[in-house]
């Protein structure tokens, strides 16, 4: 009889064992961020592909950086001036809480060194770059053009939820002819007028930056992470205060 009891009593000791294991499996699959966590993530669109993204698995600021030039003369160096080159940039919301949006585009010209030309006029008036300035979209708040860069912010106002895409921020990019002048005084080829940055050895390099910050407590966010002062609520930022 003894022996009936302490099978009997093992058999239920190994019968806990195997419902402890398979909650503990569980609960370890339940953990796995991939699966469960909720995550911050933004996609950055280029004509309709994604060429930039970063996802974390945090309720946290974000960025992405992507360089614009390279895929604008893919298939010929040769950069006619004054043609409109059309592309589009927007940003999806590819995570699970609703951000605000900042993009940063910096652009200047290189020599085959790597040093950057100093031109005889501000970049601008060489490199055209089109934005949507939609002012019920788009604040623009910081913009400087030199002889060697140029560098504009915009904010995005409205706020992006989850699933949601930005509208379109660049719109096209031109060169103006004139740059063909200035390529011709500042390379050692000077036969060669074409405006063929890869003959000349003149990088333009244009570079895109996206920043997202969540849209909760917007203000003293914002304020701690891109260091502007602005006046927004949860929805939209409305103005950007210095």
């Amino acid at each position: 009889m003894k022996k009936y009891i302490l099978l009997l009593i093992t058999i239920i000791f190994i019968c806990i064992l195997i419902i402890i294991i398979k909650n503990n499996k569980t609960f370890a699959a339940i953990s796995d961020p991939s699966e469960s966590e909720q995550s911050t993530s933004i996609e950055l669109y280029e004509n309709d592909t994604i060429v930039a993204s970063r996802r974390v698995y945090t309720y946290d600021s974000i960025n992405v950086t992507y360089g614009i030039f390279n895929n604008l003369i893919e298939n010929d160096s040769t950069i006619l001036p004054n043609k409109q080159y059309p592309v589009s940039y927007k940003v999806l919301n590819s995570g699970d809480w609703p951000h605000f949006l900042r993009f940063t585009v910096q652009f200047r010209l290189y020599d085959e060194n790597m040093y950057p030309i100093t031109m005889d006029d501000t970049i601008d008036n060489y490199i055209k770059i089109n934005y949507n300035t939609d002012p019920n979209l788009w604040i623009n708040y910081y913009t400087e053009y030199t002889e060697s860069s140029g560098r504009n912010v915009f904010i995005y106002k409205p706020v992006v939820n989850p699933n949601n895409i930005s509208s379109t921020f660049i719109e096209s990019i031109s060169f103006d002819e004139s740059l063909m002048t200035a390529i011709k005084a500042k390379t050692t080829n000077n036969n060669d007028i074409a405006m063929d940055f890869k003959h000349n050895k003149i990088f333009p390099q244009i570079m895109l930056q996206v920043d997202a910050v969540q849209n909760t407590h917007a203000e003293s966010a914002i304020k701690s992470v891109w260091g502007i002062d602005v006046v927004a609520s949860d929805s939209e930022i409305t103005e950007v205060l210095s």
